[in-house]
């Protein structure tokens, strides 16, 4: 009886042997093919990011080299032929990274197998934007699994980037103030009349400290109403504020416009009439009655301010319609007093000058890019004139207080966007001031990986 049992019991070391064989067999199918899938997503995704950023990089340079000449508020934005080309420049740039760099020969210029990138524009309540989507899918090539699973292993990711337009750094508005500190946001003194063409936005608040008439296509604050609010005493606003959460970020436009320049020194006070070339300049002075200044299209690096004053006139030298000036000014005020007439505008598209003007930038106080800390400028902005005073184009101040007062029966018209730290508007006189949302400074396009 013993020995019958112990023959029943003989062989089972060879089926307990062979399942644990089957069973190791199948955690390192599992271990090695399961690593070479994850390892293989990996670089899909990351190819997939690579190729749709490359693209959108292409899509962002195009927009921002072409900028002054797309406007960004027309209905049409997206059937623009400069964004088309540059939508195709991205499609391009997305399918030449997968070929050749990241090793997706077959990758396409659609999404219809779910391999390739397709590149589209948007127009809706949130802007204009251009998206790069792009796929991979890939098979992978498996060690072990192939002894259970007859089918292909496969791979499918995608990334997507958005490219924000080219877009006014104001967001359209005529007059932006961007501290946040109460009080010092939009101010309005004086007795006389105010007419602000377009909308005007205040990080902090807006204030009626005189017994001025302000017209406007609406006004809007950050906080909560104090006792100065507009539309206050007097003549008051019309209409009257508006709270928003919104708040408008300083720009940097991270630019060095200015390096290997050989400085000039002008000599505008022992002429009566002088004409001006870009370059670098110490500073611009002049305070002679009846002396004529004519500037030359293209960019004036100022280092230690300008100082107009007396019945001098500053214009724009003969020129073209689409060129014009930009003063950058590293520090020191700018002041234009007394019965200064200006007419100076910035240019609409790339100019022919010596340095080049920056396009719809008519004047920028400099900023550090971090803060209003040394070394940007912090210095007063004042602009006065006569009657038949006008500014074309953004004066871009992030940390300075720009005073505009009007010191004439009628300032003249300003076609004129103002984005400052602050901005204080006050005298008697009649102000105009204009701004569409298409003639001032257009920043660069921004991109950043969306999924």
């Amino acid at each position: 009886m013993k020995e019958k049992r112990k023959n029943l019991e003989t062989g089972q070391i060879l089926v307990i042997l062979t399942v644990g064989i089957l069973a190791l067999l199948g955690f390192t199918a599992l271990a090695v093919d399961g690593g070479m899938y994850l390892s293989d997503r990996r670089y899909d995704h990351n190819a997939a990011d690579a190729s749709a950023f490359s693209g959108a990089e292409a899509v962002g340079h195009e927009l921002t080299r072409v900028k002054s000449q797309v406007n960004y508020y027309t209905d049409n934005y997206c059937s623009n032929s400069l964004v088309i080309n540059a939508m195709g420049l991205g499609s391009d740039a997305a399918v030449n990274l997968a070929r050749y760099k990241n090793h997706f020969p077959d990758f396409g210029y659609d999404l219809s197998n779910e391999h390739g990138v397709e590149v589209t524009c948007h127009e809706d309540a949130t802007g204009k934007y251009i998206d790069v989507h792009t796929m991979i899918t890939s098979e992978v090539k498996t060690a072990f699994a192939h002894l259970f699973y007859s089918g292909p292993f496969i791979n499918t990711v995608e990334a997507v980037t958005r490219v924000d337009a080219p877009a006014d750094i104001g967001g359209g508005n005529t007059l932006v103030s961007l501290d946040n500190d109460p009080g010092d946001g939009l101010v309005f003194g004086g007795n006389g009349i105010i007419n602000i063409d377009g909308q005007g936005h205040s990080n902090s608040d807006i204030n009626c400290i005189g017994k001025a008439h302000i017209e406007s296509d609406g006004l809007v604050y950050n906080i909560e109403a104090n006792n100065t609010q507009c539309p206050g005493v007097g003549g008051g606003m019309y209409p009257p504020p508006t709270e928003t959460s919104e708040k408008i970020l300083r720009y940097d436009p991270d630019i060095d416009w200015c390096t290997g320049l050989a400085k000039t020194v002008p000599n505008v006070n022992k002429v009566t009439e002088v004409t001006l070339s870009p370059g670098l300049y110490s500073s611009i002075d002049a305070d002679k009655n009846g002396l004529i200044i004519k500037l030359e299209p293209g960019l004036y690096c100022v280092e230690d301010g300008i100082k107009l004053n007396g019945d001098a006139v500053i214009m724009a030298d003969d020129a073209g319609d689409d060129d014009g000036i930009t003063f950058y000014v590293k520090s020191g005020t700018i002041s234009i007093n007394g019965k200064v007439e200006v007419s100076i505008r910035s240019a609409n598209i790339d100019t022919s000058g010596n340095p080049p003007a920056e396009p719809g930038l008519l004047i920028y106080s400099y900023w550090n890019g971090e803060d209003c800390s040394d070394p940007s400028n912090t210095d007063t902005i004042t602009m006065n004139g006569g009657a038949t005073t006008t500014y074309e184009g953004t004066v871009y101040a992030p940390c300075s207080l720009v005073k505009i007062n009007g010191n004439d029966t009628n300032t003249g018209d300003w076609d004129t966007q103002i984005i400052a730290n602050s901005i204080t508007i006050t005298g008697d006189a009649t102000v105009n001031i204009h701004y569409s949302g298409d003639e001032g400074y257009i920043g660069d396009a921004f991109a950043e990986l969306f999924k």
